[in-house]
């Protein structure tokens, strides 16, 4: 069995995370012929099995709207012709610009494509993306998405086409023989959908506790503004903005707390990773992902979104409770075997394949 896999890039985000996932756990249990197909001219983040092969078409961003449109115009032509050549049996594409060039390309033609949308029902998507998913995706064998509450979004916009829900899935955190720290650690890209500066103005109401430490693992276009609010807030010793890493288990292993601040999410995968990992949790209660996560007041905190004050408290709680921290923990791990990465990549290729009574 072909199988084409395609997203814009191999960069640091979590699509690119969990396709990675689960294609290298495809090389390694399943009986296919992987295709890495990478629509952009990016730089790797994540590593793939030597097994699976790997075609870049090149496609640049930058320009005005008419250079973007020719050079779409030619991705889209490179990948129904290399779709041709190879004959795959079964297309998955991640992301919505990515899944509108894919179906694009593969029009008319017999192979099975099926599409993965990783956003928020509330995201700020293109008037033009808006358009052309509610065209193309008519032609699309099946939808995946990460949440009931996109799959009931998506389901009024492709009402004949299967939309099912497949949570991503989280790989064993590794262990490290380190001493927990006074630190709140946050994961996310510096953006503005990840809401770090709502984290910022959360730590810096924490009452007496000049001793924590809050570490960002992350980057993008807002590091420098959220560095000039950290020094407007006065607490610029006591955070730390540490870029992209891949040490993500060492900092989940060696803090204490973990803080999620995202204010739109399409599954909250750092949330996921630290809460399997054992790390008790804050969160913004925005909508998908963290309320199918966290059990408020059993397993972490859901916190009303952009709610600052009250995400504030819920960190003293934990700062001033290790009993309510190891509690937290205790039940937070149980998401191991709900989020298992076998389980989730079972799932994904059971419902591609066309083995739906089993997801």
């Amino acid at each position: 069995m072909k199988l084409f896999l395609i997203i814009p890039s191999l960069g640091s985000g979590g699509a690119e995370r969990v396709l990675t996932t689960l294609a290298n756990n495809w090389a390694k249990r399943k009986q296919v012929q992987l295709t890495m197909v990478v629509l952009s001219d990016s730089e790797d983040f994540y590593t793939l099995d030597e097994k699976i092969q790997i075609h870049r078409l090149g496609y640049k961003g930058g320009g005005d709207f008419l250079e973007k449109l020719v050079r779409a115009k030619t991705t889209v032509s490179k990948l129904r012709s290399l779709i041709k050549e190879n004959d795959p049996n079964c297309i998955l594409s991640f992301l919505t610009e990515c899944n509108i060039v894919t179906l694009l390309a593969s029009r008319n033609i017999k192979n099975k494509v099926f599409v993965s949308e990783r956003d928020s029902p509330n995201a700020n998507t293109p008037k033009i993306y808006k358009f052309l998913r509610k065209k193309l995706y008519n032609n699309a064998n099946g939808i995946i998405v990460q949440s009931r509450d996109y799959q009931n979004f998506i389901s009024k916009i492709v009402p004949k086409v299967p939309v099912v829900v497949i949570q991503n899935p989280i790989r064993e955190i590794k262990r490290y023989d380190v001493q927990k720290e006074k630190v709140i650690l946050n994961v996310g890209r510096l953006i503005n959908e990840k809401g770090q500066k709502y984290l910022l103005e959360a730590f810096s109401r924490l009452s007496n506790h000049t001793d924590w430490k809050l570490v960002i693992l992350g980057d993008g276009y807002l590091r420098d503004s959220l560095i000039e609010e950290a020094n407007r807030l006065g607490i610029s010793n006591q955070v730390s903005f540490m870029g992209a890493s891949k040490e993500v288990d060492l900092w989940i292993n060696k803090a204490s707390i973990f803080a999620f601040s995202s204010i739109s999410e399409g599954f909250p995968n750092a949330l996921a990773e630290a809460m399997v990992g054992g790390l008790p949790c804050v969160s913004f209660d925005c909508v998908t992902g963290p309320k199918e996560l966290i059990k408020n007041g059993e397993n972490g905190y859901l916190v009303k979104t952009e709610d600052v004050e009250d995400f504030a408290s819920k960190l003293n709680e934990l700062i001033n409770s290790e009993e309510l921290r190891q509690s937290f923990s205790n039940n937070s791990i149980q998401l191991r075997s709900v989020l298992n990465e076998d389980a989730i990549s079972d799932k994904y290729f059971n419902f591609i394949t066309g083995k739906t009574s089993e997801i």
